[in-house]
């Protein structure tokens, strides 16, 4: 239970993750607005049910606020992404910084219903208080549809999912002459998969690189330049990248480094093996079938 405990601090670290918890609970509680706003603006003589609709209001309030400063957070730490995720991280941000006008307007009319005077003031207030809390309620689940969009069909935030693939075997190695080939699927292949792979592929891999076939993209030309030179890593981007010392051609963009965010880089192991591998020809072989 401690272990779990402590699991569960550490993953709260974690941008991404933080944000995921904390996007909930707008989420959750413009719902419940909704529903007290509409039942106090029914039962107009049930005090309690006002106060609880204008607390739910202020709840609404104060967790907008949170998952828009989390989501910030989560946005600093996404990386390299594609320009299709860029905007609809853009537009999911602009939705959720609204998200806080339609709780402040439901609080402001849920106090309203409290008027004695005019008559028809409170009344007024108290459904005012029910459509702010639909409008927010609905804002709210589209600014959650856009954010599901960026994870479940377009990876954002967690890995793109890769290919299951089956552990490689003594079996499958002693099938293969070429040296380079097994040191490719040995050292090689599992630091794509597991550091790389992840943004660099599906229908829309980060910078048009695809990192799951040598065929497609590994040796061409995406948009900052041919990512691989066989035999010369120095020439290759992805060298480059993976060592944080590559130029862009314009002043004020970034410098590109993989992995992206506030990933920890890979390790000098890890970078000396791809070193080697395109040092000895850039051999690219997939996982045989036992």
């Amino acid at each position: 239970m401690l272990h779990e405990f402590k699991d569960m601090l550490e993953s709260l670290q974690v941008p991404q993750t933080r944000h995921a918890i904390l996007v909930h609970l707008p989420i959750v509680f413009s719902g419940i607005a909704m529903l007290l706003a509409l039942a106090a603006a029914f039962l107009r003589q049930n005090k309690t049910l006002r106060w609880l609709a204008a607390i739910a209001f202020v709840v609404v309030l104060g967790t907008s606020f949170l998952a828009t400063n989390s989501g910030e957070l989560a946005e600093g730490a996404m990386g390299e992404v594609s320009q299709r995720a860029h905007r609809l991280a853009h537009e999911h941000e602009e939705l959720a910084e609204s998200v806080w006008m339609f709780a402040l307007g439901g609080l402001v009319f849920a106090g309203l219903a409290f008027a004695g005077k005019p008559k028809w003031l409170g009344p007024i207030g108290a459904w005012l208080a029910v459509l702010a809390g639909i409008a927010g309620a609905g804002w709210v689940a589209n600014t959650a549809h856009h954010g599901g969009k960026l994870v479940y069909r377009l990876g954002v935030g967690t890995p793109h999912p890769v290919q299951d693939e089956k552990p490689v075997t003594e079996s499958m190695l002693a099938a293969i002459t070429d040296p380079r080939a097994r040191f490719f699927l040995t050292d090689v292949r599992p630091v794509l998969r597991d550091r790389c792979m992840g943004c660099h592929s599906g229908d829309d891999p980060a910078r048009g690189l695809d990192l799951t076939s040598i065929d497609d993209y590994l040796l061409r030309d995406p948009t900052y330049g041919q990512p691989v030179v066989p035999g010369n890593p120095d020439n290759g981007i992805l060298m480059r990248v993976i060592n944080w010392t590559h130029e862009t051609p314009e002043e004020d963009m970034p410098k590109p480094h993989m992995p992206p965010g506030k990933r920890d880089p890979l390790t000098p192991e890890q970078i000396a093996s791809i070193a080697k591998w395109i040092t000895d020809g850039a051999v690219w072989i997939d996982p045989p079938a036992e």
